[in-house]
């Protein structure tokens, strides 16, 4: 970030290196999966992590921003890879749905830092819109013809089934792929 805190110290970016840094962000993913964002204060967190925000984070807020661009390195990654695969789009973008899926299944809290994003400070939702357009482009690039509008309701609808498929017990695979399909062909059902 290469900020200054009011107390002179600095204020460096998320490193994967630093403890602390890992501490704190798994510490607020830890309250975000029992509590909504508005009802977590700084003190719960950095009592959580055994360290203090002074030094690693401005605040809750830069605090969230760094745990959603790790998640979101993680998720985009899935997905990236997947669509970049081969086979037809349809195929490629169910394969992403599964891998996404099995990212979420070993990082608990993950969806928990997406929608706290979502009703974060505008600065980070902003991002997150940023994000999400960036992954509507990319299928656009793998499914021309395909109305953007489209491919906004499909993420949106594949978004909702990996949050139901994370919150059962044991991912399914099979099921998600088949879900997944079902979903694409109910939205876009010209594609297959």
């Amino acid at each position: 970030m290469g900020e200054r805190l009011p107390s002179g110290e600095d204020v460096h970016a998320p490193d994967p290196a630093c403890a602390e840094c890992r501490r704190l962000r798994a510490a607020l993913v830890a309250e975000l999966v029992r509590s909504d964002y508005d009802s977590i204060s700084e003190e719960g967190v950095a009592a959580a992590a055994g360290t203090g925000f002074s030094g690693h984070y401005e605040d809750l807020d830069t605090c969230l921003a760094a745990a959603y661009d790790e998640v979101d390195a993680v998720l985009g990654g899935a997905f990236v890879t997947a669509m970049n695969g081969t086979g037809p789009w349809t195929e490629r973008l169910a394969d992403a749905v599964v891998r996404i899926s099995a990212r979420l299944e070993r990082m608990p809290g993950a969806l928990d830092v997406y929608e706290a994003a979502r009703s974060g400070p505008e600065w980070l939702r902003v991002l997150q819109a940023r994000n999400r357009k960036r992954y509507v482009e990319l299928l656009i690039d793998h499914a021309p013809g395909v109305p953007e509008i489209h491919l906004e309701f499909l993420i949106g609808a594949l978004y909702r089934a990996a949050q139901e498929q994370t919150q059962a017990q044991n991912l399914d695979v099979p099921l998600m792929r088949r879900r997944a399909r079902e979903i694409i062909a109910a939205l876009e059902p010209v594609a297959l």
